[in-house]
């Protein structure tokens, strides 16, 4: 039988397949008896599932970011769906297509990264293009960058959303070159490293979270901290030029309030922190745009505080 995904789900339809356990509470009722509430999800959605008289035991065998295989049935309870357990058990994570259950781009990630490091290529600097050399040209590192989030909301929230959004953020800059004084080299160094941290931020083997990491320090000084460990390594690479490069990615989100420690004080970093956010804004309401379907008018969007028009434009 074909999968199906909790977003498709319907009241009184009848489920028996595997989903990713996101978090669980034993509790008990007026009665007495145990009951287990678990949150289950695949990449679609989540959904609250009841185990009713349930053995505190269970409760100690589960583990957040178990596979389960959960047979029952859908019910409505208090204007929202909620899945009635019969009984369940614990899958081996070799035996789960990891796909039905995060998010992934539809993009090929090795074409991605090729054509980045063939950007790369073009940094004329020596001390950049060795700094960018230190991470493309590092398997392990790339691994991770091929696969890793742009974010766990908002935007590219998927594997291998991060590559596809740091390159897109790199091909919008030659085309705002024309006719202004930016050093392309320190720009599109800065694009390309803007966003490493990323791969430490947050966690991405099951599902999309933020790393203990990723908490307590936050992409923008994990990068700032990777880049200057790779520039260390490299003989005779320009403090100076190192303090350009850390304060490019300091900045790139452009407002104290947005996470930025540092306000942009150059024109590359001003440029960049403009890029990103456009990218990150031109997915969302695209996002936005898709969700709604054939209709002219989006519903309204959390994140965007609005409602996205769609309308055709008349030619």
């Amino acid at each position: 039988m074909a999968r199906r995904s909790i977003s498709e789900f319907q009241t009184g339809e009848a489920v028996d397949q595997v989903f990713l356990l996101l978090d669980k509470k034993l509790g008990t009722t007026r009665r007495g008896s145990y009951y287990l509430k678990l949150t289950l999800a695949d990449k679609s959605g989540t959904i609250p599932a009841m185990v009713w008289d349930a053995q505190p035991k269970w409760n100690d065998q589960l583990k957040v970011e178990d596979y389960l295989k959960v047979k029952g049935v859908i019910e409505e309870f208090q204007g929202s769906l909620q899945f009635k357990v019969q009984n369940f058990q614990i899958v081996d994570p070799s035996d789960v297509e990891t796909s039905d259950f995060i998010p992934t781009t539809d993009k090929d990630v090795a074409a991605l990264l090729k054509e980045l490091r063939a950007i790369a290529a073009t940094v004329k600097s020596k001390h950049l293009r060795a700094l960018l050399d230190a991470f493309l040209e590092d398997d392990a590192f790339c691994e991770k960058l091929k696969r890793a989030p742009a974010a766990v909301r908002f935007h590219h929230a998927y594997l291998g959303g991060l590559i596809e959004h740091t390159l897109s953020v790199v091909k919008m800059i030659d085309p705002i070159l024309a006719g202004r004084e930016l050093n392309r080299d320190l720009l599109v160094t800065g694009a390309i490293l803007h966003d490493i941290g990323k791969v430490r931020e947050f966690a991405y083997e099951k599902t999309l979270r933020y790393t203990d990491e990723g908490e307590l320090v936050g992409h923008i000084m994990i990068g700032a901290m990777m880049i200057v460990e790779r520039a260390r390594a490299i003989e005779g690479f320009p403090e100076e030029l190192l303090t350009m490069i850390v304060h490019i990615v300091l900045s790139h989100h452009g407002e104290y309030e947005w996470g930025s420690p540092k306000l942009p004080l150059m024109k590359e970093a001003l440029a960049l922190h403009y890029l990103d956010n456009l990218d990150a804004k031109l997915f969302a309401f695209e996002a936005a745009a898709e969700e709604s379907g054939d209709e002219d008018w989006s519903s309204y969007n959390k994140t965007l505080e609005r409602r996205i028009f769609k309308k055709d434009i008349p030619t």
